[in-house]
Order: C-alpha cells, then sequence, then structure tokens
C-alpha cells in the first residue's frame, strides 16, 4: 500500500471481514452465552410499559449519545 492511500476494503483482508464462520460463531456465542442469562434476569412484567422497562434497564444506560 503506498503512503496516504486509503486501506484495502475490497472484502479479501479476512481480518477485517466478517466471513459467514464469524458470524456463526458470533451468533452461537449470543445464543449459549448470552440469551440464557438475559432471560433469566428479566421478566414480560419488566416491560409492560416504557417508563417500567426504562427503570430496570438503567444499570444499563450509557448516556445520550448511545440512545
Amino acid at each position: 500500500m503506498r503512503p496516504f492511500e486509503p486501506p484495502d476494503v475490497s472484502g479479501w483482508d479476512l481480518d477485517s471481514v466478517w466471513t459467514n464462520d464469524r458470524i456463526t460463531k458470533a451468533h452461537e456465542f449470543l445464543h449459549d452465552n448470552v440469551r440464557g442469562p438475559a432471560i433469566a434476569e428479566f421478566t414480560f412484567a419488566d416491560f409492560v410499559d416504557r417508563k417500567t422497562a426504562e427503570k430496570v434497564l438503567e444499570p444499563y444506560y450509557m448516556g445520550p449519545e448511545q440512545a
């Protein structure tokens, strides 16, 4: 790559491309490691209205720029 040339975005650099294998592994991780604890932490009653949901999810709030 020549100096000051933008990085290659052709899709051939496997370090920066989400291949089908990477997407599959990400879905497996979310299903196996995230979904269960998230379901166990919350109930349907936590999301009956917006005010209740905001109160329950307050510990996870990351600031107005994330909304």
